[in-house]
């Protein structure tokens, strides 16, 4: 039987053990969070004080760091790595910019642990659209030859049936004049037709109809991808993927997983929530551009383009339909 000084110099050399195979890494990884950096003041937008409820976003390295609201007209608080905030918004001495409802401010910081700051924020200019979409009204746009970037006047004529530029080319029937416009409008790609044309042949029709491309909380975990079923047929997702090319990321659809028509499914940047396509997810933060940006929804496991489109937060420069346009 062992003595109980033996134990107690057994135990102690297992304890100092143990703590010497603690790596540097283990370490940090134990190490609590770092505080966050609160900083307040007056908020100036174009001039005057921005309403309630306006959107200031911290960020660091492009990544949402800090979000907060007026509470007030014209006065914000704002803590900057607040819990959850992605990983590199913590480093003491890198710069943080800020955005006044979605609109660059012209006054910058430093990070530090902890403390308060007071920093009065000014922005001015028009918002960038965060939020794109397929544009299904009716009138709907003319899609320009490939290319270009909007339609001609012929092909506007064309697009709109209208009977003397289709009379140019030979069609003056009224009958044959729709039919013509149809086919026309099919060849171009536009979505409304062909959803038309798909419910009525029973079979499905996938598109990307939406993307929220600037997400509001830390890590842009907001983000998403609304994949819809403008047909008239089920459509079994297996193999089914959505790509950020420009970020290299994409996820799939669970397997199993319908879409019936009518149905339409968000891909979430974070965890999935509400309308989620199931349990897909990037589980990433920051998957889509601010700027712009292309989604592509692929089919089957060898990569068949479902969809193509792009999107862009400048109002005055949207991609020529049938991409994604921004609204707000």
């Amino acid at each position: 039987m062992l003595r109980p000084l033996r134990l107690l110099a057994i135990a102690l050399l297992a304890v100092t053990a143990g703590a010497a195979l603690l790596t540097a890494r283990d370490l940090q990884a134990q190490a609590p969070p770092r505080p966050p950096h609160r900083f307040f003041g007056t908020v100036t937008l174009n001039g005057v004080p921005a309403p309630v409820g306006t959107t200031v976003e911290a960020l660091m390295g492009g990544a949402v760091c800090g979000t907060g609201q007026t509470t007030s007209a014209g006065q914000y608080v704002l803590d900057v790595n607040q819990p959850g905030a992605p990983a590199g918004c913590g480093r003491v001495g890198d710069p943080i910019t800020f955005r006044v409802g979605g609109i660059t401010a012209r006054e910058t910081a430093v990070f530090r642990e902890g403390g308060y700051e007071q920093l009065n924020l000014t922005a001015s200019g028009a918002a960038g659209f965060t939020v794109a979409a397929l544009n299904l009204s009716d009138p709907r746009p003319c899609i320009p030859e490939p290319g270009q970037r909007t339609c001609s006047a012929f092909r506007a004529a064309l697009w709109n049936g209208e009977a003397a530029a289709w009379a140019e080319l030979g069609v003056t029937d009224p009958d044959a004049r729709f039919n013509e416009t149809v086919v026309f409008r099919v060849r171009a790609g536009d979505p409304a037709v062909i959803s038309i044309i798909a419910r009525f042949l029973g079979g499905p029709y996938l598109q990307v109809t939406r993307v929220k491309f600037v997400g509001s909380e830390p890590g842009q975990v907001d983000e998403y991808v609304e994949v819809a079923n403008l047909g008239g047929g089920a459509q079994e997702m297996t193999g089914w993927s959505v790509s950020s090319p420009q970020r290299n990321k994409k996820v799939f659809f669970p397997n199993g997983f319908v879409m019936r028509p009518g149905d339409a499914c968000r891909i979430y940047t974070g965890a999935p929530r509400e309308n989620a396509c199931g349990t897909a997810s990037f589980n990433d933060t920051d998957v889509w551009p601010d700027s712009s940006g292309r989604v592509v929804l692929y089919y089957d496991a060898l990569d068949l383009l479902g969809a193509d489109t792009l999107y862009s937060a400048d109002p005055n420069d949207q991609p020529p339909p049938p991409n994604l346009q921004g609204v707000n």
